[in-house]
C-alpha cells in the first residue's frame, strides 16, 4: 500500500513538471511585435466605493494618449468619486449597485473604439503601458491580450505577496 502512494505521487510530479516544463518554453518562443500599432481603445473603469486618491490616481495614469477613450461607470452613487471622474473622463455613468460585471458590460456596451480594456479602479499604468499591451493586434490572429500586473502594496496580505 505505502509503494502505491509513493508510486502515484512520483507519477503525479513528473506529469507536474513536464506541463510546466512545455508551458516554459512555450512562454520563452513568444516575442513581443516589434515597431508601434497606433489605434484607439476604449478604457473601462468599474469603480464601487473606491478609495478617491486611489482612484484618482489610477485615471491620471491611465488616460495618457489623446485619441483614446475613458469610459467610468460607478456602480452606486458616490459624489466624490463622481467629482474626480468627471476631471478625466469622456463619459460617465451611474448606475445603482448591480454589480462588476453589470458595470463592465454597460461600459462594453457604450464604447466607441473597436480594442476595449477593462481595468479595476485601483491599476495604476506606466506611460507606454497601452502601447506595448495593444502591440500583439498588429498580427490579426490575435483575439484578446492580458496584461502582466504588478501588485500594490504586496506585503499588506499574503494572497497580495504570491500574487505578485
Amino acid at each position: 500500500m505505502h509503494t502505491k502512494k509513493i508510486g502515484f505521487f512520483l507519477v503525479f510530479f513528473i506529469v507536474c513538471t513536464l506541463f510546466f516544463a512545455v508551458k516554459y518554453y512555450w512562454y520563452k518562443q513568444y516575442r513581443q511585435p516589434e515597431g508601434t500599432y497606433n489605434h484607439p481603445v476604449s478604457i473601462i473603469v468599474a469603480v464601487y466605493k473606491e478609495k478617491p486618491w486611489l482612484f484618482e490616481k489610477c485615471l491620471q495614469t491611465v488616460k495618457t494618449r489623446k485619441d483614446d477613450e475613458l469610459i467610468v461607470v460607478l456602480d452606486g452613487d458616490n459624489k466624490e468619486l463622481e467629482c474626480i471622474a468627471k476631471k478625466y473622463v469622456d463619459k460617465l455613468f451611474i448606475l445603482p449597485h448591480t454589480g462588476k460585471r453589470n458595470a463592465l458590460s454597460y461600459g462594453i456596451i457604450s464604447a466607441y473604439n473597436e480594442i476595449v480594456v477593462t481595468i479595476d479602479s485601483d491599476t495604476f499604468f506606466e506611460p507606454d503601458c497601452i502601447s506595448n499591451l495593444i502591440k500583439p493586434f498588429s498580427n490579426e490572429k490575435i483575439g484578446a491580450v492580458s496584461a502582466n500586473q504588478r501588485i500594490f502594496n504586496p506585503e499588506t496580505s499574503l494572497i497580495r505577496t504570491f500574487a505578485n
